[in-house]
């Protein structure tokens, strides 16, 4: 029964950790390699100056950053305005329930296998320990299953995000260096006259 109870909460631990994606791994250190994990998906954008976050597909930018919304209107913004952008990385109620009920079953298989390789391997006329293993690994997977499938969609049903980009642009090597070799905006001519007063000085 010790052993039943071990395996119980084993399959109860792993249903509700299955409704979870992995974060980012490593996470990106160039501003490219953010714009590639951000590609194809929606994120949100959030802005330091706590206006109200916008939703669509992101392409960050070292000085400009687009956001294309689900109604297909195009933003630009500074980048410097931006704190964060932020993935959704939540599964679905359904992969959540499904990953539930596969990991919830994977305690009780192996206690079913073991049981079924400790049988083949022994010999003996009744080997009642072994069967209870076997026995008892089946109807603790179908119980795994049943209760990792609950666990699994109702964890699915809380929202995580997770940051892809934070700011500010510059701790990004790439885009620090964009920056650095931009030419900068022209400056006047000290000396310069405008078109008028040249007219008045050939007078």
């Amino acid at each position: 029964m010790r052993c039943l109870a071990v395996f119980l909460v084993a399959f109860m631990l792993t249903g509700c950790a299955s409704s979870r994606r992995a974060e980012l791994t490593p996470p990106p250190v160039r501003l490219s390699e953010v714009n590639r994990a951000l590609e194809g998906h929606r994120a949100n954008v959030v802005y330091a100056d706590g206006r109200e976050p916008v939703r669509g597909f992101v392409r960050i930018g070292a000085e400009e950053t687009t956001v294309v919304e689900r109604s297909g209107e195009n933003h630009r913004v500074p980048t410097a305005d931006i704190l964060r952008v932020e993935l959704d990385a939540s599964l679905t109620p359904a992969q959540g329930a499904g990953n539930g009920a596969l990991y919830g079953a994977i305690p009780g298989l192996l206690m079913a296998g073991a049981g079924g390789i400790s049988l083949a391997t022994t010999n003996c006329d009744w080997c009642f320990a072994e069967a209870y293993m076997i026995a008892g690994g089946g109807a603790v997977a179908v119980l795994g299953a049943v209760v990792g499938t609950g666990a699994g969609a109702l964890g699915a049903t809380t929202r995580e995000m997770v940051p892809v980009y934070e700011a500010p642009v510059t701790r990004y090597p790439d885009a620090a260096l964009e920056l650095l070799t931009a030419e900068p905006l022209a400056e006047p001519s000290p000396t310069a006259t405008t078109a008028p007063e040249a007219a008045a000085l050939e007078r």
